[in-house]
């Protein structure tokens, strides 16, 4: 299930500045045919990328850092995710060597539908900064400030985006989004 995502997130992202639907606080909201994408970054080079497509049921949390040379494509990494002080997430995600200028990246799933999901969300939208660590070493930090107003633009994006798709296009994915709210693509 991850693998249609990180291709969404390849697709995505090199054309993102090119479909730039404005600034919202620190984040940077883009969309690319019906996919939208909210980012922000830090100092210290980590990009946190929130991608979506209306009929996904999920969305693609993808932190990037050009630091991080020794992520294995395809691999599979246990990440402790925290905003704030709230007390670490423990996610699985998986990496991709090659995406962006950004660097090598790690992703994520999380599907806003299932209550742990809708958690995470809860403390993204009230934190100021999400911490990443993974092997119990901090690897990377990000101001999550406005983090709210980038998920409201993100929904509104989705949106637009599912309002112009043709019904007899999305060819059973209203099951797809159904599956993917009740099974767990990562322990989110």
């Amino acid at each position: 299930m991850m693998k249609p995502f990180i291709a969404l997130a390849a697709a995505v992202l090199p054309h993102a500045a090119s479909a730039d639907t404005g600034a919202n606080g620190n984040w940077n909201l883009t969309s690319e045919g019906s996919a939208c994408m909210a980012t922000s970054a830090a100092g210290d080079g980590t990009v946190l990328s929130i991608l979506a497509q209306p009929t996904d049921g999920a969305f693609i949390f993808l932190v990037q850092n050009p630091a991080w040379q020794s992520l294995q494509d395809g691999g599979r990494y246990a990440l402790a995710v925290e905003f704030d002080d709230f007390g670490p997430w423990q996610v699985e995600a998986s990496a991709r060597e090659e995406i962006d200028s950004d660097g090598p990246g790690l992703a994520f799933l999380v599907a806003p539908g299932r209550q742990d999901g809708n958690g995470f969300i809860q403390e993204l939208i009230r934190a100021g900064r999400m911490e990443i660590a993974a092997g119990g070493k901090a690897v990377g930090s990000v101001s999550v400030d406005g983090s709210k107003q980038a998920m409201q633009g993100l929904a509104h994006c989705l949106a637009d985006r599912w309002a112009g798709l043709d019904p007899e296009d999305t060819g059973g994915e209203a099951e797809a989004i159904q599956a993917a709210s009740e099974a767990p693509a990562t322990s989110l």
